[in-house]
């Protein structure tokens, strides 16, 4: 599968124009995903640390990307998973410890 450059004049709608971004590419993320999250429940790691990016780069070759690609876009991905869980916990925690300081408790 080629990744056609994105023409500025043309901007996304040429790749959506060359069926890039159709229904069939939205089912394979879709199924590339649900096989990621189904290899960590059955993972024996924390978080499926290995087994997931194993299952999701297979699953993304499978679909039609190279080896490389997919490496990257899976490392991405859980990259950016972990961000957004770290970066939620750790608004979260502000948000508590900020109330436990407004509000003691009594004895």
């Amino acid at each position: 599968m080629r990744i056609p450059e994105l023409d500025q004049r043309r901007g996304m709608s040429h790749l959506r124009d060359q069926g890039h971004w159709g229904a069939g590419a939205v089912a394979r993320v879709l199924l590339v995903w649900s096989a990621g999250v189904g290899a960590a429940s059955f993972s024996p790691t924390p978080g499926g640390i290995g087994v997931v990016e194993v299952t999701m780069t297979a699953a993304l070759v499978a679909s039609g990307l190279h080896g490389p690609q997919a490496v990257a876009a899976v490392l991405f991905y859980r990259i950016v998973n972990s961000k957004f869980i770290i970066t939620t916990v750790c608004l979260v925690h502000r948000w508590f410890h900020q109330r436990r300081t407004q509000f003691p408790a009594r004895d």
